[in-house]
């Protein structure tokens, strides 16, 4: 059952995988070869502009003109020698032409520059007779071995154009001669194993760039030559074809400047060199998969079902009501991992419990808050209600004074909202600082800093009366500066109480951050302590806002104390029905 499946499938992924491979090959193959023919084409097209620069120069033209109409052998020597130069210093340019002639219409003369391409007797030689047959301006006569007794490059490719004059009249036919090592160059970087090979050949199947130098000039002596030559439009540029008992892909491309083939031949024994190894590999495997097979299916029947029993009776002691019960399995796998998930679960269910309990434990101590503020209040504001009476009547506008605002902050304080406005935030420590004001009298001094944007913004109640009050009593004294700056910053915004009083030591500041950092509501009451309105206010902040808002405390001894707070902007939206 696992072998048999094992082999169809490995034998029907090696023929897709070997179609594949053929198929991938053989495009990538034919692109290479039109980047081939792209790379000979460019090669070809600079000549022919060279060839095009030389029959097009004024000065070549009228030097061609001086020794046409010469009067005498010397003066037409003496043209002849600037149009060599001349056609010198424009070759100078290219450094794949070998050599330049220009061959005289009306005169037996031949002008040479470099390597000499065409014999004496010039006007029987297949250049100058095919340049003027042939009504096409450029002629590619394909590549020729060089007889000249002083040549440098045994093998050349001939360019021929005409050079007409002002009256339409054929005065001259140029001939450039190219490197064959230059055409070869176009296509030697390509890799195609060590029996692969890449040639050039023209329309009649000649090859004319071979990196065996020994096919030049000769006729392509390969089957698949003929169905190349006669291809059409249409035809695949990829086949395979036999070559001496072995099987070949052979791609083309065709030159657009010459008509030229640039054809590749591959073996498919360099192709599918590793996919025959490949399936070799896989018969040798599925012999071992088989012994393999029995083993581990053994050991996985009991690495299973042994973690499973472990699972489902630690199962069995959760639906009893055990949530103290832990699985220890040691295995990595499927089961590992839900062992592991069950272990998080029953942390987390205990995790919830101890929460519950807690928010359990603060609700009753909401009840019975919402319970004392239902009496407090009204007996509070009955009694402050009978002084302020009593001090009216007996004139004592001080005391009258400050009864009245000590209800007020207690009406505040008491009111049934969470939030409040920046503007009544102030107005509360405004109240508050006045009464302190009665006790220290002009000594204490306040200021407060405040964007006008800022007044309408809503934070949470009662979080700067606690602060201005530690600053009063356990900052400045009997006398000093405090100062409220809030100011928006950003999307957040930012509030600062200063004072100039005595500030703190370094270890009263580090005690009091620590506290900060670590209490929670609950221990904050247990505490108890100076600084519990503090930890009350960053605990506010961080419940209401989240985590990344706070409060920071930066003091120095004898220098003051400046205490600051970040929350988020929320605006102040009209309720519904006004405006």
């Amino acid at each position: 059952m696992t072998v048999i499946p094992a082999i169809v499938t490995g034998n029907l992924l090696y023929n897709n995988a070997y179609r594949g491979i053929e198929e991938k090959t053989g495009l990538y193959s034919e692109q290479i070869m039109v980047q081939s023919a792209g790379r000979l084409d460019a090669l070809l097209t600079g000549i022919e502009d060279i060839s095009l620069q030389i029959v097009s120069s004024i000065d070549i033209q009228q030097l061609v003109n001086r020794m046409a109409d010469a009067p005498d052998a010397a003066t037409e020597q003496r043209e002849a020698e600037q149009l060599k130069q001349k056609l010198g210093q424009i070759l100078s340019s290219k450094r794949e032409i070998v050599g330049a002639q220009l061959l005289m219409t009306d005169k037996e003369l031949a002008v040479t520059s470099g390597e000499k391409m065409v014999p004496s007797d010039y006007k029987l030689s297949e250049e100058y007779t095919q340049a003027l047959l042939r009504p096409e301006p450029v002629y590619w006569r394909g590549t020729i071995q060089n007889e000249s007794p002083s040549m440098l490059y045994e093998y050349i490719t001939t360019l021929t154009r005409k050079l007409y004059s002002a009256s339409g009249s054929v005065m001259a036919t140029l001939v450039l001669g190219t490197k064959e090592f230059a055409l070869a160059d176009t296509f030697s970087y390509i890799d195609l194993g060590p029996s692969g090979f890449v040639f050039i050949m023209d329309k009649d199947g000649k090859v004319v760039s071979h990196l065996s130098k020994s096919k030049l000039t000769k006729p392509a002596e390969y089957a698949f030559v003929p169905r190349i030559v006669h291809a059409g439009e249409g035809d695949m540029r990829m086949f395979p074809a036999e070559l001496d008992g072995e099987k070949f892909m052979v791609t083309y491309a065709k030159s657009t400047a010459t008509g030229w083939f640039v054809v590749s031949a591959i073996p498919y024994s360099y192709l599918m060199e590793r996919i025959a190894a490949v399936g070799k590999f896989s018969i040798r495997l599925d012999i071992v998969l088989f012994v393999m097979a029995t083993l581990i299916a053994l050991w996985i029947s009991y690495s299973i079902s042994r973690p499973v029993q472990r699972l489902a009776a630690a199962m069995r002691a959760v639906e009893g009501g055990d949530l103290k019960v832990f699985v220890n399995l040691r295995s990595t796998n499927e089961i590992g991992v839900l062992g592991n998930s069950f272990n998080r679960m029953i942390k987390r269910i205990n995790l919830l419990i101890d929460k519950v309990y807690e928010a359990e434990i603060l609700q009753k101590e909401a009840e019975i808050k919402a319970l004392q503020s239902q009496i407090n209040p009204h007996f509070l504001y009955n009694t402050l209600a009978v002084i302020d009476g009593i001090a009216s009547v007996k004139k004592e506008k001080e005391i009258s004074a400050i009864t009245q605002m000590l209800a007020d902050i207690f009406r505040y304080s008491t009111s049934g909202n969470d939030q409040a406005t920046v503007e009544e935030e102030l107005s509360q420590l405004q109240r508050y600082l006045n009464i302190q004001k009665y006790r220290y009298g002009e000594d204490l001094r306040w200021q407060f800093i405040v964007d006008p944007q800022a007044r309408s913004c809503r934070i949470v109640k009662l979080l700067l009366q606690p602060i201005v009050e530690n600053a009063v009593i356990h900052g400045i004294r009997k006398a000093g500066m405090i100062k409220v700056i809030i100011l928006p910053s950003g999307d957040h915004l930012s509030v600062s109480i200063e004072d100039n009083g005595r500030g703190m030591t370094d270890e009263t500041l580090q005690e009091l951050l620590l506290r900060l950092e670590t209490a929670n509501r609950l221990q904050s009451k247990a505490e108890g302590g100076s600084h519990i309105g503090l930890a009350n206010v960053n605990h506010r902040i961080k419940s209401f806002y989240g985590e990344r808002f706070g409060l920071t405390v930066v003091s120095a001894e004898g220098l003051g104390t400046k205490v600051s707070l970040t929350m988020p902007i929320v605006k102040n939206e009209p309720a519904p029905g006004q405006e």
